[in-house]
Parts: C-alpha cells; structure tokens; sequence
C-alpha cells in the first residue's frame, strides 16, 4: 500500500509539473502571436518584434512613431508577407531595410557593415524584425544596444534571452546568434 501511494504521490506531481510547462508554453505562444513579440529595444529610438501582420504593423507605427524597418528575413519579392509589408511601409511613408540574415549562422562581415550603416542613416525609431523577434531580431537589437548606445557587453547580451523567445535549448543552431554577438563585441577588444 505504501508503494502505491508514494508512486501516486510522485505521478501526481510529475503530471502537475507537465500541466504547468503546458500552460505556459501555451500562454508564451498566445502573447507572441498577439503582440507579434513586438518590445522596446531603446524607448523612442528602437524596437523589435517578430513578423507583424498589416494591422498590428500600423498599430504598432501609429503608437511608438516608427518611421523605418529593417527586416531580416530578406528581400522575398515573391512572399505574401514581404509584399504585405512594402505596401504597408508605402502607406505609412516608412523607409524600409531589407538583410537578409539566417539564426542559424553568424552574419558575414559585409552584413554587419549593412548593419552598422542602417543603425546610422535610419530613420528613428527603427523596428528591427525577423520571424519570430527572438533569434535574429535579437542579435541586431544587442548590436545596436552595444555598438550605438554604448551598452556593456553583459547589458547588450540579454536581448538574446529566453524572454524574448531565445531558446539554444530547443533550437541548439541558434547559438550562432550568441556566437555572432560575442565575436561582434570581441572585435572592438582588438582595435
């Protein structure tokens, strides 16, 4: 009888456990898709999110003043999204970047120079997106942080956080974006 009980004690509680990672997968997955994972980088000057549908990009363009986007999924001229978004852009009279970058390797030299070139001539505030907001869009937003504004290493690096949907765990390529940061700041330790 005693067997039993401590076994039942202990699925109970391993059943409890998976209800709760459950529920906030669930509830992580609900927010990002209403608010497109759409967050503050630098208030006023910068912010990220993930693809944004058409009203959540006017929304988003109305409330925070944002007068470009640097997308870095890419110039796709035949994907529904990309067309959406230009249009959207025009409507709005907001000057559009396109970099095409991959979470699951480092940027190339010459795409960081592009980057570094849009952090400068872009028109502020800036809406830095990829697919999700958390893997590229991340790694660009600690960029900006870290190379513009001046933020320490350690400050910049938590844009590439489990809180903005950064998860090397499930999505082991993506350390490449941590990589990619850590050799971007590295670089400034050379000069």
């Amino acid at each position: 009888m005693v067997k039993k009980t401590r076994f039942s004690s202990k699925l109970k509680k391993v059943i409890a456990a998976v209800s709760i990672l459950i529920l906030v997968a669930g509830a992580t997955y609900l927010h990002f898709d209403r608010t497109g994972n759409f967050r503050t980088v630098s208030p006023g000057r910068v912010y990220r999110s993930g693809q944004l549908t058409e009203k959540q990009l006017a929304g988003y363009a109305e409330k925070y003043g944002i007068r470009s986007i640097l997308n870095l999924r890419g110039r796709n001229e035949q994907s529904a999204w990309w067309k959406e978004e230009i249009a959207t852009s025009n409507r709005l009279g907001l000057k559009h970047y396109d970099v095409g970058l991959s979470s699951g390797r480092e940027p190339a030299t010459k795409e960081i120079r592009e980057l570094e070139a849009i952090f400068k001539e872009a028109p502020k505030p800036l809406l830095i997106h990829c697919f999700g907001g958390a893997d590229r869009s991340g790694l660009v937003s600690a960029m900006y942080l870290y190379r513009v504004e001046g933020y320490p290493y350690e400050k910049a690096r938590r844009q590439l956080s489990f809180l903005y949907g950064h998860n090397t765990l499930l999505y082991p390529d993506t350390k490449a974006m941590d990589r990619a940061f850590a050799n971007f700041c590295a670089r400034d330790q050379v000069k």
